[in-house]
């Protein structure tokens, strides 16, 4: 099989082999290219979609510390609260052309510019200019409806509901203008998680071999490296517990950004949001039964949060239990959704294009979405809460959408990593080394075990510079707890 320029495939063992050869050799030389080769070999043949699409295709942003911070702008525009309602007394406010006031929280409009409420029936004026009052804002309004008889509803003056600017009205030789307001955004803090693990090979232990050959596109070079068939048994286990940490990790720094966990040496362990914790609650909707509506309402809703209405292409990592109940939504009749290909293509060509595990399908106004399988939400390892009716994972029920989209030249989900700590690797030699070797009595080694320990060691996340944008669909539990 040939995956753009990957080959893997087990082979026989070769005598001759020197360290050089050896995987945890290679991971010293050229360590990003190594990881990045790695993290798309086990996300595509062993199913981590987070590897794949963050690291495995170059996806990476290191960072200098443990924490990393970024600020999330929203629109240029915003509704400004309603504070409170200064003439509660006043029936029928407007009525008759008559002006009437209101309490916002910020002075964002000035006189001239034509407001909205909740309903866009009551477009009103502002007159004169806005006075601070205690924790807001006096604004005087006049409705533009010439009808006499019409008012504004007292629901719509409300505290908390909200007022907009929609443009600006002015007389011929005024001297005033509309304002320019400006949005600085928030900012959004996470932590890298630490991890590790190792394995243990005795000196007498026979092994397999698996090949890697690397082929540079542009040189048309290739290069192997070599590994046992233990230690590619412990970097797929790795890899799927890193993939774990990126979709399930919980932050748990506290807001003075201390934790309370602490390990066997006494230090603090850190542990930062993944993906799941990353996206925003609101954006997370239960069913029971999946519908095209709730997958057409759901779909505009996280649309509205996109910027920029050309790019609105979404990736949903989904469990096979979701794939069915989408599978019947689709047969039930989702109009306006089309079938385009069987590929999965993201950028400007300058990633991948697979086919064979990916359904995209692109609905109105230019949305498109791509099912792409998460075994984990299918291992009933470790995802132990059923589904009574098919004894299947509810977890196998949900759907995580991922915005695939670009935000000021960079992707929205990406790999965060601590520089030259995305993927440590070593060994600790005993009475060998990887790739072999026999040594005599001037031979220095670590230890007097028989046989030698290889260990690997991350700090790393995931970043999604707008969670606004991602969202869930995920099967409710029928079961009371």
């Amino acid at each position: 099989m040939n995956v753009n320029g990957l080959q893997l495939f087990r082979g026989k063992k070769f005598a001759g082999l020197t360290d050089s050869n050896n995987l945890a050799q290679a991971y010293l030389t050229e360590p990003e290219l190594v990881n990045n080769v790695l993290s798309f070999v086990f996300g595509y043949q062993y199913k981590n979609p987070l590897a794949m699409l963050t690291g495995g295709i170059g996806k990476t942003r290191f960072v200098q510390n443990r924490e990393y911070d970024w600020l999330l702008s929203g629109d240029i525009e915003k509704p400004v609260r309603i504070v409170r309602n200064p003439e509660p007394g006043n029936l029928t406010p407007g009525l008759g052309g008559q002006t009437f006031k209101i309490v916002l929280a910020d002075k964002d409009f000035v006189s001239g510019e034509v407001l909205i409420p909740d309903s866009r029936e009551y477009p009103v004026i502002v007159i004169g200019d806005a006075k601070q009052d205690g924790d807001g804002f006096i604004y005087t309004l006049q409705l533009l409806d010439p009808n006499p008889a019409k008012f504004i509803p007292l629901a719509l003056l409300a505290t908390d509901k909200e007022f907009s600017k929609d443009y600006s009205a002015y007389e011929e030789g005024s001297a005033r203008s509309g304002i320019t307001t400006y949005n600085t955004g928030f900012r959004m803090r996470n932590c890298l998680n630490l991890q590790r693990k190792n394995r243990e090979i005795t000196g007498s232990a026979a092994s397999d071999v698996m090949v890697v050959s690397m082929a540079d596109p542009k040189s048309g070079k290739s290069s192997k490296m070599w590994a046992d068939i233990q230690h590619w048994t412990f970097l797929e286990q790795w890899y799927r517990e890193q993939e774990r940490a990126y979709i399930y990790s919980k932050y748990n720094a506290k807001t003075d950004g201390s934790v309370g966990l602490k390990g066997e040496n006494g230090r603090p362990i850190f542990t930062g949001a993944g993906l799941r914790e990353q996206i925003s609650p609101s954006n997370k909707y239960g069913y029971t039964r999946l519908t095209r509506n709730i997958i057409q309402d759901f779909m505009m809703d996280l649309s509205y949060n996109v910027r920029g209405m050309g790019d609105r292409k979404f990736v949903a990592l989904c469990g096979e239990g979701f794939m069915a109940e989408f599978d019947n939504a689709m047969r039930l009749g989702i109009s306006g959704w089309n079938l385009i290909d069987t590929h999965f293509v993201t950028g400007s060509g300058q990633d991948l294009t697979l086919g064979g595990q990916f359904t995209t399908y692109k609905g109105v106004n230019g949305v498109e979405m791509t099912l792409m399988h998460m075994p984990l939400y299918d291992d009933v390892v470790h995802n132990r809460e059923l589904n009574p009716a098919t004894g299947r994972p509810l977890e196998s029920y949900r759907a995580t959408f991922i915005d695939i989209g670009q935000y000021d030249g960079s992707s929205n989900m990406i790999k965060v990593a601590k520089e030259g700590r995305e993927q440590m690797m070593w060994n600790v030699g005993g009475s060998t080394v990887p790739g072999g070797g026999v040594g005599s009595e001037n031979t220095l080694r670590s230890n007097s075990v028989d046989g030698y320990t290889v260990e690997v060691l991350a700090e790393t996340g995931i970043y999604l510079k707008n969670p606004l944008s991602c969202g869930e669909l995920y099967m409710e539990s029928p079961l009371v707890v």
